[in-house]
């Protein structure tokens, strides 16, 4: 690995760093994006997106509460942003 000297901050990239420039990886969803779940119909196509999801080449992304089939929370600012329900009753299931 080459090592950054003082003055030459972003001069040169790591050895090897190049390699995963060009690599894939899937994501179905992120704080900007509408959850997944709130934008299929029925947990089974969910399910099946998921399951596509970790089929495809590369890394799979998942972003938190996707797993569980968690729906945006409408009076937030980003309603997919909502908090990680941690008991089965949560005020913030829909």
């Amino acid at each position: 690995m080459v090592m950054v000297q003082s003055g030459q901050m972003g001069k040169e990239t790591p050895r090897g760093a190049s390699k995963w420039e060009n690599k894939l990886f899937s994501s179905f969803g992120d704080l900007f994006t509408r959850r997944l779940a709130s934008r299929v119909d029925g947990k089974e196509y969910t399910e099946l997106i998921m399951l596509l999801q970790l089929a495809l080449p590369g890394t799979p992304i998942i972003y938190y509460g996707d797993e569980l089939g968690l729906r945006d929370v409408l009076n937030l600012k980003f309603p997919q942003g909502g908090p990680m329900p941690w008991a089965l009753s949560s005020p913030f299931d829909n």
